[in-house]
């Protein structure tokens, strides 16, 4: 059993304290370390420590040539959505069930499509729109204690290229699953600045690194961290994913702002590990779908220092034949024109055209909040 195989077993046994204080009991022990069997058949090298040793609960691991496959030959992840139905069934004590089921989610659509749903018009608080986006995702769970929840990282790839170091690390969370990144890291520097990018539909994270924008920020110094966004294909595993979600009390749009705030987290906890990250100068910026997902995420969080989109979200988009897309959340429809109003956003927002995201307007903005 490889690493990520082992790593995987163990974050569906640690569900159960997924979010409890990450403290070392009897249960977890156990939980962690598997059956005696399971001891037998693993080295001794392989097992987690029984307590997190730093203030981000991260467990780093290498295992390099080893891979995150959802789906051999599915290199944009399209398929990737059977962690998404199972986090419905961890998640159920969270869930706000829509009593009429599809036939509920189907009417609050057409009333949005009859006109029937009025646009407010604000203005709003930031602490009100804060909680109404909130409300919305349903991620206050997920949101509360965060750095106590154990986050298993594993470095699949390492390689050395003209202007830095790139890794491909594989993530598992107890409630959201496994999933790749990219991280790109600066030669010769230290508390550098950092940006998350959230890249859009049928696109992955080493192409959105080479033509998007990551290899402008890491000539300009900017560490970059890239997750690969699950089912993010416009096809029949995004429609059912949404679908099953929405009518479960959840939403896509949740989990994508969850993955946002773990990549938050581990570049904090970089920072922490050996200053390689600035954790007071963190940005997020998102593409098209990702954009979306940053968009709501500057209405919820401060722990990033400046934001970056190129594409406004209605909350309530159909494909060209009426599936639904990771970005429908029909609570937020009525607020779409006050979330899409960056003159209010409580951060630094930069409102980029769309797809022009390596330009000196875009670097002077960061620079401006970020430094470097």
């Amino acid at each position: 059993m490889n690493r990520i195989s082992l790593l995987w077993v163990m974050v569906l046994l640690l569900l159960v304290c997924a979010t409890a204080a990450c403290e070392g009991s009897s249960d977890e022990s156990d939980a962690r370390g598997g059956s005696d069997n399971d001891a037998d058949d693993d080295d001794d090298d392989d097992e987690l420590p029984d307590e997190c040793d730093n203030p981000f609960c991260v467990f780093q691991e290498y295992d390099l040539g080893s891979d995150w496959i959802c789906a051999p030959g599915d290199e944009y992840g399209c398929s990737c959505y059977e962690d998404y139905e199972q986090f419905i069934i961890e998640a159920q004590q969270f869930a706000a069930p829509l009593p009429g089921g599809l036939d509920e989610l189907l009417a609050q659509l057409d009333a949005i499509e009859g006109g029937d749903v009025p646009i407010v018009e604000g203005p709003l608080e930031p602490e009100e729109m804060r909680r109404i986006v909130l409300e919305a995702l349903n991620v206050d769970f997920l949101i509360q204690g965060i750095d106590q929840r154990p986050l298993w990282t594993v470095i699949v790839s390492q390689e050395q290229q003209t202007n830095s170091l790139q890794q491909r690390i594989v993530f598992s969370d107890p409630y959201i699953g496994s999933f790749e990144a990219l991280l790109a890291i600066p030669d010769d520097g230290e508390e550098l600045p950092a940006i998350v990018v959230r890249h859009g539909h049928t696109e992955y994270p080493q192409g959105t690194f080479g033509q998007t924008f990551g290899s402008g920020a890491v000539r300009r110094g900017y560490v970059v961290l890239i997750p690969h966004s699950r089912a993010l294909c416009g096809g029949d595993y995004e429609r059912t994913t949404t679908m099953d979600l929405l009518i479960e009390g959840f939403t896509f749009q949740g989990l994508r702002y969850y993955e946002t705030l773990l990549m938050h987290k581990y570049l904090r906890y970089l920072g922490w590990r050996d200053n390689t990250v600035d954790a007071d100068a963190l940005g997020l910026l998102g593409h098209s779908g990702g954009a979306a997902s940053v968009n709501l995420s500057v209405r919820i969080d401060q722990g990033f220092a400046a934001f970056v989109g190129d594409f406004n979200s209605t909350y309530c988009w159909l494909d060209d034949v009426g599936r639904f897309l990771d970005d429908t959340v029909p609570p937020l429809w009525a607020y779409h024109d006050l979330i899409n109003d960056y003159t209010t956003c409580p951060m630094p927002y930069y409102a980029a055209q769309y797809g022009e995201l390596n330009n000196q307007d875009l670097w002077d903005f960061f620079e401006e909040n970020l430094g470097q």
